[in-house]
């Protein structure tokens, strides 16, 4: 066609031209850099105004921690649970598609965000999200404003806002428009999923691009390659793709420091590598999934060493420590932060995090919080309450001698047989070690021993090196430095002459007022310490201390040496015969006032801690009623309710 000088002059840009029309755009699906700025215009106002309505009100927290948020996100997007969700994206970008190529670009944000919204974060966004654009330097993409810290025409925002770059959506494509409002609200997700930014909780990272954002950002680039090519997040690649135009960019700005209410998403941001994403993930994130609704929550416990206790606290607080920092323990569905430094100096304790491939460990049901305290006491500053000195005596080692009960005796068996028992079931052998090792130093006690041996064998079996340390303690007796001359050692028990009458823990168990009745009564609950008796029993007997001169009044007959007791060897250290108190009944009921009992003392000679035998034993009638008493009652235990023999009274066992 010739050139007509009668044709009015039109936009070179103008469809309806005559001669020779140009389309504004190189290709369907490729812009022309320039000339794509020509008769663009600003997103029509009738688009989506909701997203554009200053004044709308939100301030929207779904009160969860960051890392479940990416898990919750994670998937959200996974095949298995949204089979859809590709097929809704790639119809979605179809569309953009058309609309791009019918010059409805600057419209793409607004007409696609609710649909990206309901297909990538399940319609959290809607309504809390404020969306615009304007022009900014062109290194950044867009911001991101938290809550109420954007201002549109001078009237504050009270909702997140997304300001997306027009200088730079002028110059991507459809891809890159989608994949530019897809970073923002993501970034919006974690405002509206972890709480709006606040100025001392910078580093937990809602508006950064770190390992949260970048697996959030590689899940939706493979949600979005099923049947097409992957969404591209790298904007320094999207907006320079023609390597011919670089001469007409405009020189790039120094930057801005960034705010800490905004995120600045600069083309440079740093990568996050795939496998890094990856441990990320499956440590922090994916368990939280199976765990209790506490632990997915914003909030999580630390403990105060000052005040001995656990305090709540933000995630996000100076308080709390990162995620990537630290380890939870799971204590009666709530989780407690432990900064990773404190747990790196028992070995044991990282192992077993390392075996859970998490950094979460649940702590058992039936654990009580005060043992739990003392587990973290023991990790924050390596040692634990109460102090064990004061029952300790230099030069000596335990197990502990039992002394006259105290009401108000600080727990000190209690707490270590605790804290064993919890680290034996989370095989925890450091922290074994060192509550065996307080118990083995500890001299004296003034707790209750029933106590303990009910705390030590309640729960089942227990552990063998707590079982050995049980037997030692029965059979411990003064050390033969504070009973004086004339003694030997041999098994760890000790006997004393007449001037020191002081007898293993055993015996004052069996023997003392205070505590006979009430160990005849624990003694048959647990197989284990009925077990355990018995053997230490026999130890007694057999390895017991042999006093030199024979006399009268030693606790130990020693194979007839001493001062009666009976059959020695035959009847075991109480004697095994008949199983009461010990001896033969005929023994026990005969005699004056020196006859002896079971390992004999004189009837008035002082015994157990220092109360003299008139006021522990009693006479012999008494002693012929009791045992009546008691023959009958174990021998209906051998008998139905017919009389009908079901029991084997051959074993010889123990009849308390």
């Amino acid at each position: 066609m010739t050139y007509d000088h009668n044709l009015p002059l039109v936009p070179f840009c103008n469809p309806t031209t005559v001669g020779f029309p140009r389309s504004p755009f190189a290709s369907d699906s490729r812009s022309d850099p320039y000339y794509a700025a020509i008769g663009q215009r600003r997103p029509s106002p009738s688009k989506a105004p909701h997203l554009r309505n200053e004044k709308l009100r939100c301030d929207r927290n779904l009160g969860w921690s960051i890392d479940f948020a990416t898990a919750f996100l994670a998937k959200h997007l996974d095949p298995a649970t949204s089979p859809d969700a590709a097929c809704d994206f790639k119809r979605l970008r179809n569309e953009a598609q058309r609309r791009f190529n019918e010059g409805r670009q600057q419209d793409l944000p607004y007409t696609c965000f609710n649909r990206l919204d309901r297909i990538l974060f399940a319609g959290h966004l809607r309504g809390a999200v404020f969306l615009g654009v304007r022009d900014f330097n062109a290194e950044v993409s867009g911001i991101t404003y938290s809550h109420g810290h954007y201002r549109e025409r001078k009237h504050p925002v009270h909702r997140i806002a997304i300001i997306l770059n027009l200088s730079v959506l002028r110059r991507v494509r459809v891809g890159g428009i989608l994949a530019i409002l897809i970073h923002h609200m993501i970034h919006a997700y974690f405002l509206v999923a972890c709480g709006s930014e606040d100025e001392r909780e910078v580093g937990y990272g809602r508006l950064a691009h770190g390992p949260h954002f970048a697996k959030i950002e590689n899940t939706i680039r493979s949600l979005s390659g099923t049947g097409a090519r992957p969404l591209s997040f790298d904007f320094a690649r999207l907006q320079t793709h023609y390597p011919y135009y670089d001469e007409y960019y405009e020189p790039q700005r120094p930057r801005r420091p960034s705010k800490w209410f905004c995120s600045h998403c600069h083309f440079d941001t740093i990568d996050i590598s795939d496998d890094e994403i990856a441990e990320y993930y499956d440590v922090a994130c994916a368990p939280l999934l199976d765990l209790p609704e506490p632990c997915q929550k914003a909030d999580v416990f630390v403990y105060n060493e000052r005040h001995h206790r656990l305090d709540q606290v933000h995630r996000a607080s100076d308080l709390a420590t990162p995620s990537v920092d630290s380890v939870e323990f799971i204590f009666e569905d709530q989780p407690v932060q432990v900064p990773r430094e404190y747990i790196n100096n028992f070995l044991t304790v990282l192992r077993a995090f390392q075996r859970a491939k998490t950094r979460y460990l649940p702590i058992p049901e039936e654990t009580s919080k005060d043992t739990f305290l003392t587990l973290l006491e023991l990790l924050h500053t390596d040692h634990y309450t109460p102090d064990i000195r004061p029952v300790t005596i230099v030069g000596q080692n335990g197990p502990p001698v039992i002394h006259a009960v105290q009401e108000d005796s600080k727990p000190y068996l209690l707490t270590s047989i605790r804290l064993f028992k919890l680290a034996a079931e989370l095989n925890l052998d450091d922290i074994k070690a060192i509550a065996l090792n307080r118990l083995k130093a500890q001299c004296t006690t003034a707790e209750d021993p029933m106590t303990v041996l009910r705390e030590l064998y309640s729960g089942g079996e227990p552990d063998p090196e707590l079982r050995i340390w049980s037997r030692e303690f029965l059979q411990r007796a003064p050390d033969m430095e504070r009973l004086g001359p004339g003694v030997v050692r041999a098994g760890g028990a000790a006997a004393a002459t007449a001037s020191s009458p002081e007898p293993p823990n055993l015996v004052k168990l069996m023997r003392d007022m205070c505590f006979r009745e009430r160990f005849y009564d624990l003694v048959p609950r647990f197989g284990a310490l009925e077990s355990d008796v018995h053997k230490v029993e026999q130890c007694l007997l057999r390895e017991g201390v042999m006093v030199g001169s024979g006399r009268e009044g030693s606790w130990f007959s020693g194979g007839g040496a001493g001062g009666g007791g009976g059959n020695g060897a035959d009847q075991g250290l109480l004697g095994m015969n008949m199983g009461l108190l010990g001896v033969p009944l005929q023994a026990q009921i005969a005699g004056p006032p020196q006859m002896t009992l079971g390992m004999g003392p004189p009837m008035g000679r002082p015994m157990g801690m220092g109360v003299p035998m008139s006021r522990l034993m009693p006479g012999p009638d008494e002693l012929e009623r009791m045992y009546d008493d008691l023959r009958a009652e174990r021998m209906g235990a051998f008998y139905d309710a017919g009389g009908r023999y079901e029991g084997d009274m051959g074993d010889r066992r123990w009849m308390y």
